[in-house]
Formats: C-alpha cells, sequence, structure tokens
C-alpha cells in the first residue's frame, strides 16, 4: 500500500472518530468557539450562544461521499489582562 494510502486511512479513521488534539499556553488549555443560534420566534436572530469545547478537531468526515478534510490552518486569539 503507497503511503499516502495509509496516511489518508489514517485521517480518515480520525476525522469519523472525532479526534481531538489539544494546545496549551501558560498551562491553560485551547477551546473551540461554536456559535448557535439562540433567537427564538419574533427575536433578533442576530444573538447567538457560545459554546466552548476541549480541544480542537482534526477534521471532519462526510457520510454522504465519505471524504474528510482535515484543518490544517489556526486562528489563535490569545487573550491577555
Amino acid at each position: 500500500m503507497p503511503t499516502e494510502d495509509i496516511v489518508g486511512s489514517r485521517y480518515s479513521f480520525m476525522t469519523q472518530h472525532h479526534f481531538r488534539y489539544k494546545l496549551m499556553l501558560d498551562d491553560l488549555p485551547a477551546a473551540r468557539i461554536i456559535r448557535v443560534p439562540e433567537a427564538t420566534e419574533g427575536e433578533n436572530t442576530d444573538d447567538v450562544k457560545l459554546l466552548y469545547t476541549e480541544g480542537i478537531p482534526l477534521g471532519s468526515f462526510n457520510d454522504e461521499d465519505i471524504t474528510s478534510t482535515i484543518y490544517n490552518h489556526l486562528s489563535l486569539i490569545i487573550e491577555t489582562h
């Protein structure tokens, strides 16, 4: 089996099983922010609820066409006070 097939199948397995990796900065874990619409009927649809999840997903897997997407870029926001 060619190397790229082994690597591709390994990443596909990891995305299918929702593997995550963790980043630490000064012993504080990184978190992923998910914006979820919170508006109910008749309210402003710009309102969002922020959910924080521990770890950063390696990628995503599409069940319909059986493809994996690897997230290979990060945007880091570091807030200090």
